[in-house]
C-alpha cells in the first residue's frame, strides 16, 4: 500500500461525520468553542514545568515534555492511569519520544487535566 489512512475510523464515526458535516449550526458552535478554547488552554498549559505547549492551530495542544525523567510512553500512561487520555506522538516522524498532544475536552476535562499534570509536577510519577 503506497498510501495509507495515518487513523482508521468504525462505520459509525464515518456515518456521524457525514451527518455533523451537514449540520451548520454544529459546526459554527464548535467551531466557535475551539478558537476560544485555543487561547485559554495554551495560556493554562504553558504555565506548567512538565511540558511546554506550542500554540495550537488546531482542536489539540501538541506539547514537548521538559522532564527529563519522563517520556512520552510513561506521562501518556501516568494520565490515562488518572482517567485521562492522550496521544503520544513518538511514532509521529520528527517528534520522537518527548512529544505529546491531547484534544480540547469540556472546560471542566481540561482544567481537571491541567490539575492532573500539576499533581505529576508536585508529586512526581509515584504518586
Amino acid at each position: 500500500v503506497k498510501f495509507q489512512i495515518p487513523f482508521t475510523t468504525c462505520s459509525l464515526t464515518q456515518f456521524s461525520i457525514k451527518y455533523l458535516l451537514n449540520d451548520k449550526e454544529y459546526m459554527k458552535i464548535s467551531s466557535r468553542f475551539i478558537q476560544q478554547q485555543k487561547n485559554k488552554l495554551y495560556e493554562l498549559y504553558s504555565h506548567l514545568n512538565i511540558i511546554k505547549p506550542f500554540k495550537p492551530e488546531a482542536n489539540f495542544i501538541l506539547c514537548k515534555i521538559k522532564d527529563e525523567s519522563l517520556n512520552a510512553k510513561k506521562l501518556t500512561k501516568i494520565i490515562e492511569n488518572k482517567g485521562f487520555l492522550i496521544r503520544d506522538c513518538t511514532p509521529f516522524e520528527g517528534l520522537g519520544n518527548k512529544y505529546i498532544r491531547f484534544t480540547f475536552g469540556t472546560k471542566k476535562d481540561s482544567l481537571n487535566l491541567h490539575k492532573q499534570f500539576k499533581k505529576i509536577e508536585k508529586n512526581g510519577t509515584k504518586k
